[in-house]
This record gives structure tokens, sequence and C-alpha cells, in this order.
């Protein structure tokens, strides 16, 4: 893929063309309806704001690393998917 743009700190890219492409929009398009229909209200309000907040993290993070600053929006979308597995099944866990 390549990068087509960016948003702020956010680079976005496209969906490589390998044959591939329908079936891979697809998956996110599925992705994207269980995200919206399995999280409540407040769960998914509270992605947006923590995987907002970690990818200025991440951005600052590969600028330290690699003097280049670098989040994009597959890193977004896996932190709004990875987040009440962060914060509440491992705190859960940890407790």
């Amino acid at each position: 893929s390549r990068c087509v743009g960016k948003v702020l700190h956010v680079s976005y890219h496209s969906i490589p063309n390998d044959g591939l492409q329908q079936q891979k929009i697809l998956v996110l398009v599925v992705a994207v309806a269980v995200w919206f229909l399995a999280y409540p209200a407040a769960t998914k309000l509270r992605c947006i704001i923590c995987a907002t907040l970690y990818s200025f993290t991440e951005c600052s993070f590969t600028y330290f690393e690699r003097g280049l600053p670098y989040t994009s929006v597959a890193q977004f979308c896996g932190n709004l998917f990875y987040v009440p597995i962060l914060l509440d099944l491992y705190g859960w866990a940890l407790q």
C-alpha cells in the first residue's frame, strides 16, 4: 500500500490491488459493523478517546525511535479494537 495522505499526525494508505481488494474491503466493512454493534456507546467513546491519545504516543515514540513521527489509520483502528482488551480484560486479570 502507498501513503495517500495525512490528517493531522495520522497517515492513511491505499488498499493494495492484489486481486484480493474486494475481500479486504469486505473484511473492513464487517469489522466496522462488528465494532459498532458489539460495543456499548460508553465503551465506543472510551475507545475513541484512548485510541486518539495513544496515536499521539505512537507518533512521539516513532519520532524518538526513528527520527520521523509516524502513525496510521490502520494503527488507530487496531487500537479501537484493542483498547477494551487492554483496559477491561487486562485490568480484570490484574486485580
